[in-house]
């Protein structure tokens, strides 16, 4: 079992009954940039959002209590301060030690959060300059928003008049 742990490709965490950080993978330290060591005997709920504290709180009762299995999202720090956003998979386990212990997947989802909203942003947009006259006003700005967004060095978005005719396009960042 602990080749699969060390060599897994996302952060596992090994929790006590009480939320306690009994060990840790390798890849927490790319995900959360804390070192294992660091870690170990530290409540889990320093790497998540204070926000999300009681949630935390309220799942690992409900998994002791019920004996289940959760997949959350919350809200986590990375060790330099900047936010995360991670999913969490978690079920009782036993250690090696035959006590029970909390075992978490963790993936860090916030490109694919990021992406989605992004899409939802260009969905709404993209009805907006359907509905409304200075389209490529409207193209430019999104361009704009997108590429400081997502860090792009250059956007383009083409369009066409409804009648089929005057291809046009808007963007930023092109030489």
């Amino acid at each position: 079992h602990r080749t699969i742990f060390e060599r897994a490709a996302n952060p596992i965490v090994r929790l006590s009954m009480d939320g306690t950080i009994l060990d840790c993978n390798h890849q927490v330290e790319r995900v959360f940039g804390y070192p294992m060591s660091e870690l170990r005997g530290q409540p889990a709920r320093l790497l998540i959002h204070p926000d999300d504290h009681a949630r935390l709180h309220a799942d690992l009762a409900d998994i002791r209590e019920l004996e289940t299995y959760y997949r959350r999202h919350y809200r986590a720090i990375h060790h330099d301060g900047h936010g995360i956003d991670i999913e969490v998979d978690a079920a009782l386990g036993q250690g090696a030690g035959g006590d029970l212990e909390i075992i978490c997947l963790v993936a860090d989802v916030s490109a694919r959060l990021r992406s989605e909203r992004l899409e939802r942003l260009s969905h709404r947009l993209l009805r907006i300059f359907h509905e409304h006259d200075q389209l490529e006003d409207l193209a430019r700005a999104f361009c704009d928003e997108v590429r400081s967004s997502t860090g792009c060095a250059a956007v383009a978005v083409r369009g066409q008049e409804p009648d089929g005719a005057a291809p046009w396009l808007a963007s930023c960042g092109f030489p």
